[in-house]
């Protein structure tokens, strides 16, 4: 591969992602990862703080569960405890003997709580006088205190070498209330514990009211994130103390990627399906916009512009402008046809300027030839049609000159109140000796249609169409005329019945010197049309070939009227 093939593609890309397409597209796709991204995280933290909430709860569970069965355990003891002062064995502690009969009660007692407990009697002096364990016969306790009793007790003591222990003990009174000693239970508190706890042991740990570590497993007294459930209290009828259980967090979050891999699979999915749609809906939006730019390319090089048909799909913005773009286009073209038209007409007055100005003089002359050639042979009938004929023919040359002096030089309009009604009646008034003469009738049907403008010109215009409609009409018949308003305008139409117009001739007739009609100028339209244009009017034709023709001049009602 070339060094310019490489650049070529590099500027290619470049280019690309400096089309709208291109921004568009990367936008999309931004915002699809950013709101991927964001989304996959939020859900990512509930996962994280459901699963720490959860293990709390769980935790709390365990430690309610470990303190009824902690309270079951002291509760059972205190109940055999408190029962056992009143057998009958227990009152062998007032004789001398008591290390057969009371000693195996006391065996039979710490048995009902396993290896661990140990059962003892003891006279109020705190002389052991019986035991489940006959080594401790005749032994002295250190801390005789809790055999001080009036009533069954529960104390959490600490006994050397041993750790600490609970001890329940209740009295024994003879029958008359004498005091005979105490019964006791002693359990170790780390055996006590493992009953109850059993494999949450690791993560336990108790302290007593005034906050100090009675016992801590491993995963309670250890290092490291922990997530601690909520302290409990548990009353062992005597001691409170206050349990907690507590479990690494990383423990506790194991299951965490197991429960976010499939958010982190719909989140890959969402991006793999959103990102080439971010492509297609960027195409998609801009493809309208690329054709128009293909026209906008064609108009500049100066050939006509495709915009075609634009999609269904396309956004609101694409169609509103290309819609102005054409409109711009056919404003642009029928600016650049009307330049051209007025430049041909002006070319056409000044040509038609130069034709009056050097056709009135010879005509001045014939005209004066004809009236003396009229004079000499006012006897001869020949001659006297030769000069008949000579003399239409001057008149209608008048005409032109007449026609084409107009045309060639129009004048502004002096705007006056007028109205369209008053300039038919003075038109047909100058018309009517002519087409009775052709007996054509004149059909009128006038309406009040009050304008702003020129009257002289108005007329001029009136005039033409009525003499247009006499010429076509070819003697007989008739020719209407129609003034009146339709909402904020007024208008006048001239209606015949002759030949009609041919579809091909209907916008031919507006050039200069357009004419189907023996003798005609092909200035008459013309002229109409420059006149109602210049009163901000337009002129309309509705021909039926074969039936004749309908020319409508409309203009702007005048609005005091």
């Amino acid at each position: 591969m070339h060094l310019h093939d490489i650049m070529g593609r590099g500027a290619g890309a470049r280019r690309r992602a400096d089309t709208l397409a291109g921004r568009l597209a990367l936008a999309l796709a931004l915002f699809v990862c950013a709101a991927t991204i964001i989304i996959a995280a939020a859900e990512y933290v509930r996962l994280r703080r459901e699963h720490l909430r959860s293990a709390v709860v769980a935790l709390d569970s365990r430690t309610r569960l470990v303190a009824d069965r902690l309270e079951r355990a002291v509760l059972e003891r205190r109940r055999l405890v408190a029962v056992w002062p009143g057998l009958e064995s227990s009152r062998d502690l007032a004789l001398d003997d008591v290390d057969k009969r009371l000693a195996r009660s006391l065996v039979q007692l710490a048995g009902d709580f396993g290896g661990g407990a140990t059962a003892v009697a003891a006279d109020p002096r705190g002389r052991i006088v019986a035991a489940s364990r006959r080594e401790l016969i005749g032994l002295t306790l250190a801390d005789p205190a809790w055999l001080a009793v009036a009533a069954p007790r529960t104390t959490l003591s600490a006994s050397p070498g041993a750790g600490r222990i609970l001890v329940v003990a209740a009295p024994v009174s003879a029958r008359g209330g004498a005091l005979l000693g105490s019964i006791a239970l002693a359990t170790p508190w780390a055996e006590l514990l493992a009953a109850a706890a059993g494999d949450a042991l690791p993560a336990l740990r108790v302290s007593d009211t005034l906050g100090v570590t009675l016992a801590a497993g491993p995963v309670a007294s250890g290092g490291g994130a922990l997530v601690r459930g909520r302290p409990r209290r548990v009353a062992l009828g005597g001691p409170t103390v206050e349990m907690t259980l507590a479990q690494p967090r990383a423990a506790a979050l194991a299951a965490l990627p197991d429960a976010f891999r499939p958010v982190l699979v719909l989140a890959l999915a969402i991006l793999l399906v959103s990102l080439p749609a971010a492509v297609i809906v960027a195409r998609s939006t801009t493809g309208a916009l690329r054709r128009l730019q293909a026209a906008a390319i064609r108009l500049r090089a100066d050939e006509q512009p495709d915009f075609g048909a634009l999609a269904a799909g396309a956004p609101l913005e694409v169609r509103v402008l290309a819609g102005a773009l054409e409109d711009m286009v056919r404003r642009l073209e029928a600016s650049r046809d009307e330049i051209a038209r007025q430049q041909s007409l002006a070319t056409m007055g000044t040509m038609a300027a130069v034709l009056a100005h050097e056709i009135r003089t010879p005509l001045a002359v014939l005209s004066g030839a004809a009236d003396v050639l009229g004079r000499r042979g006012a006897a001869d009938p020949e001659t006297t049609e030769l000069v008949a004929f000579v003399r239409e023919e001057i008149a209608r040359l008048a005409r032109l000159a007449e026609d084409l002096l107009v045309f060639a030089r129009p004048r502004p309009p002096e705007a006056v109140a007028a109205d369209l009604a008053d300039t038919a009646a003075r038109a047909l008034s100058t018309v009517a000796g002519r087409a009775a003469a052709e007996g054509i009738a004149l059909e009128t049907r006038l309406s009040p249609a009050p304008v702003v403008a020129d009257p002289d010109q108005l007329f001029q215009a009136v005039l033409n169409l009525l003499q247009n409609a006499l010429d076509v009409s070819h003697g007989g018949g008739a020719v209407e005329i129609e003034t009146g308003t339709r909402g904020g305008e007024a208008y006048l139409a001239v209606i015949d019945h002759g030949p009609g117009i041919a579809a091909e001739n209907v916008e031919r007739i507006w050039l200069p010197f357009f004419t189907t009609r023996r003798g005609g100028t092909g200035l008459g339209l013309p002229i109409v049309r420059r006149i109602a244009e210049a009163h901000g009017g337009r002129v309309a034709i509705d021909s039926v070939p074969g039936e004749g023709a309908r020319l409508t001049v409309t203009l702007a009602r005048r609005e005091d009227a």
